[in-house]
């Protein structure tokens, strides 16, 4: 007999509940395995899956400029076939890959820059010739990266800027760094690029946003890649369900309330960070 409508909408719904449960295990299964990891100057060794899953991704890597890469499953190695979407998923937290796209027999891959030098950066370290060094962490030129929608560039955010400054914080904040003539997106990832840290404003403007989502990726990749903190999540008018529906990579970073928390304690908390950095 014929599923009714009300039927197959449950069903549907149910299965969209299991899909997430199995996507929300998987990750924090991967935090698991690379927070087990050694760190080496601020640098993260992965795994051994990871660094044979990442080897084989590279053979097959063209040196095309979009750094993307056709897998077959076929092909992948033979350790690896019975748990290829945790791989995947370690990969993107180790910040070597952007993104991936999965279907029945392979998927499609991004390559992030450090996922390309990965080997040759991890050489470095273990020859102990890596930049970082026998050299003291140094103070970048701004210690604070502002994101946010430019629809959510209200009272609110001015404020935020305004009031950490007056801490004598220097700030990357696109209203006041991007000049007349100037190449947008080449200096916002100037910024993100010459910034310790980044709050980032996250409201329903924010989803789906290119830009923000961009800034947003960039930033995890270096948290992912160096494993020190660098992301500061402040949520305008949304919950936390919001944000791990949207970006389930910071289903594990902690978040303020913008609704919870004047300015002035954001602003305290936030150079409370910045000194714990820097002493």
């Amino acid at each position: 007999m014929a599923k009714d409508a009300y039927t197959k909408a449950v069903e549907k719904q149910a299965k969209e509940q299991k899909k997430y449960a199995e996507a929300a295990a998987r990750r924090e299964q991967a935090k698991a395995i690379i927070d087990g990891q050694k760190m080496i100057n601020g640098f993260r060794i992965m795994d051994e899956n990871s660094e044979i899953f990442l080897t084989h991704i590279l053979e097959k890597y063209d040196g095309n400029k979009k750094y993307s890469v056709v897998l077959e499953y076929e092909e992948i190695p033979q350790v690896l076939q019975h748990s290829i979407s945790l791989e995947l998923e370690k990969l993107k937290m180790y910040g070597v890959i952007t993104s991936y796209l999965t279907y029945i027999t392979g998927g499609h891959i991004y390559l992030s820059l450090n996922g390309i030098k990965y080997f040759e950066n991890k050489d470095k370290v273990l020859k102990g010739q890596n930049e970082f060094e026998n050299i003291k962490p140094t103070r970048k030129e701004f210690d604070l990266f502002l994101s946010h929608a430019n629809a959510d560039k209200l009272n609110s955010v001015d404020e935020l800027y305004s009031t950490l400054s007056l801490l004598k914080i220097n700030i990357f904040y696109d209203k006041e760094e991007l000049s007349w003539g100037d190449n947008w997106k080449d200096r916002l990832l100037q910024g993100v690029d010459k910034s310790e840290f980044a709050i980032i404003v996250i409201s329903k403007e924010f989803f789906g946003r290119e830009w923000t989502e961009k800034e947003l990726n960039e930033f995890l990749q270096r948290q992912n890649t160096s494993g020190q903190k660098i992301i500061l999540p402040l949520l305008y008018g949304i919950d936390y369900q919001d944000v791990k529906k949207h970006y389930p990579d910071l289903e594990y970073i902690q978040s303020l309330k913008a609704e919870d928390n004047s300015i002035e304690k954001i602003s305290i908390l936030f150079a409370k960070e910045l000194i714990k950095r820097y002493k």
